[in-house]
């Protein structure tokens, strides 16, 4: 499990990313919100990553 300062450096980092592929695919807010929230609740109970590029992958 990560830290609450390692979640909010992603979710400041990745955000707009996420929101935007989400938003692509889905077309409805309602539906991008609750992607969001569970890219970023598995995000923080996975595992580590072996570097940068992972993580933002």
């Amino acid at each position: 499990m990560r830290t609450e300062e390692e979640i909010t450096k992603a979710i400041d980092q990745y955000a707009d990313m996420v929101q935007k592929i989400c938003f692509i695919q889905m077309k409805q807010q309602c539906n991008v919100d609750d992607i969001f929230q569970t890219v970023f609740i598995k995000y923080a109970n996975g595992p580590h990553f072996n570097s940068p590029e992972h993580e933002k992958a």
